[in-house]
This record gives C-alpha cells, structure tokens and sequence, in this order.
C-alpha cells in the first residue's frame, strides 16, 4: 500500500500541473478497475465470472483480438473456484467456439460470451 499526504498532492498540483492530472487520472482507472473487479469478477456463477474475466482481459489488450490468458491455476486464483473448475469452463468455451486458444494466446468471441448466464 502506497499512503501519499495530501499536502504532497496539493503541492504537487501547484507545483505541476500536467503531472497531477496524469496522476489523478491513473486513480481514478486504479479506483474504476476495483469496482469492476468487485461487481463483475466477484459475483454470479463460476462461469459467468470467468467469462467476465476474459472479456476484461480482452478489452484491456491492445493487440489485435488476442489476448494473454492466464494459467486455469491463476484465473482459479483470481475468481476465487478451483482449478478444476477453471479447466471444465475452459474447455466448454473452447468447445463452443466462444474461445480460441494457441498456447497462452486467446481469442475470444465475444458476442457469444457475453451471452452466458
């Protein structure tokens, strides 16, 4: 945890302006991704969270439509359901052709994920 005094932001803004605008806007996308993290990846079903997880993902990439997917292990870890879980989820994506995977490199359709209930 980063704890900055509020005289040190003050002075900060007095100081440079250009800087304080760039580090307010970061904080407010840190503050944006909790909310989207506590509301969309902590709740519903383990299938519905892992898919929220992968539209996340997709939609923070700046590739083309792939995108790095995490380890079943890590998504398991991050969801808070085990990695069995993670791998029956995957491999049912997969096989309805919402994922498309070559190694750790994932493509996404994303108009069928985000069909899932």
């Amino acid at each position: 945890v980063c704890r900055v005094p509020v005289v040190t932001i003050e002075e900060l803004n007095n100081k440079s302006p250009c800087l304080y605008r760039q580090l307010t806007a970061r904080w407010q996308k840190v503050q944006y991704d909790a909310e989207i993290w506590l509301a969309d990846l902590n709740m519903g079903s383990s299938k519905k969270r892992v898919a929220n997880l992968l539209i996340y993902l997709a939609n923070h990439h700046s590739d083309d439509e792939t995108f790095n997917l995490p380890s079943r292990y890590d998504i398991g870890a991050l969801l808070a359901i085990t990695t069995e879980t993670t791998s029956r989820i995957i491999a049912d994506f997969k096989r309805t052709g919402i994922l498309q995977t070559n190694k750790n490199v994932a493509k996404l359709n994303v108009s069928k994920l985000k069909s899932i209930q």
